[in-house]
C-alpha cells in the first residue's frame, strides 16, 4: 500500500513544484527576451543597409530628392527592368 503523505509534506511538495513552476517561467521569458533581441537585431540591420543604400541614391543623383516615393519607386522599376542593369547586377553578383 501507499504511504499517505502529511500535511507538512504535501506543503513542501507544493513549495517545490512552485519552485519549479517560476524557474521554468523565467527561463521562458528569458527565451524569449533572447528571441526578440536577435529578431530586433536583424530588423537593425535591414534598416541600416535600407539606409545606407538609399542614401547613395541621392548623393549620384541628386534630382531625385524632388521625386515622389511612387516616382520613385517607379524609376527603380524601370531601371532595373532594363537589360543592361540586369547584365551588370548578374555580373556582380556573380563575382562573389
Amino acid at each position: 500500500m501507499k504511504k499517505e503523505k502529511s500535511i507538512d509534506e504535501l506543503e513542501k511538495s507544493i513549495v517545490k513544484e512552485n519552485q519549479k513552476k517560476n524557474q521554468l517561467e523565467n527561463q521562458i521569458r528569458r527565451l524569449k527576451n533572447r528571441q526578440n533581441y536577435y529578431e530586433k537585431g536583424e530588423r537593425s540591420r535591414r534598416t541600416h543597409r535600407l539606409c545606407t543604400r538609399a542614401g547613395a541614391v541621392e548623393p549620384i543623383e541628386p534630382r531625385t530628392r524632388e521625386l515622389t516615393d511612387s516616382q520613385f519607386f517607379e524609376l527603380m522599376e524601370q531601371t532595373f527592368a532594363h537589360p543592361e542593369i540586369q547584365k551588370i547586377l548578374n555580373n556582380l553578383l556573380s563575382v562573389k
